[in-house]
């Protein structure tokens, strides 16, 4: 059921930017004007004249930054610029998570969100050195570093 679900997502996204298609992405060759010599094809995006390696990013970019059209969530009203970023809502409503816990079965969109959590089971953890706040995934241990201030004493 999810699969077929992923189809229609995909079906309504080709068919929203085949609408919009006028508007968006231009592709030129390297060498040209337009791309002051870069590298092999690359994607330029009409309105800002941003360059991208791979049409799906100009694709992502021009529906995020210029108005194109949005991905609505058959469950509920919110919309998505990026395709990636309604497949990872999705399971929001359906339960479907791609990775789950080996000791509870919870279930995580992302692989990190997962490792953080074992993190959590196996009292493995990162802690600021400014105000002792324990994370259990690194990289928002570094987040929370760049804002946290050591108390006066």
């Amino acid at each position: 059921m999810q699969r077929s679900g992923k189809i229609q997502i995909k079906h309504a996204t080709q068919m929203a930017i085949r609408q919009d298609r006028m508007k968006a992405p231009v592709r030129a060759k390297a060498g040209s004007q337009a791309l002051g010599g870069l590298g092999k094809y690359k994607h330029l995006c009409a309105v800002c004249k941003k360059v991208f390696s791979d049409k799906r990013h100009l694709e992502d970019h021009y529906r995020s930054k210029h108005g194109g059209p949005r991905l609505q969530c058959q469950y509920c009203p919110k919309t998505f610029a990026v395709l990636r970023s309604l497949e990872r809502h999705l399971p929001l409503h359906t339960g479907k998570y791609p990775f789950h816990c080996s000791q509870c079965n919870e279930g995580f969109n992302l692989r990190r969100e997962l490792e953080g959590h074992e993190n959590m089971h196996q009292g493995r953890g990162y802690t600021c050195l400014n105000c002792n706040k324990v994370f259990y995934i690194e990289k928002d241990l570094v987040k929370h570093q760049e804002r946290c201030v050591k108390p006066d004493m």
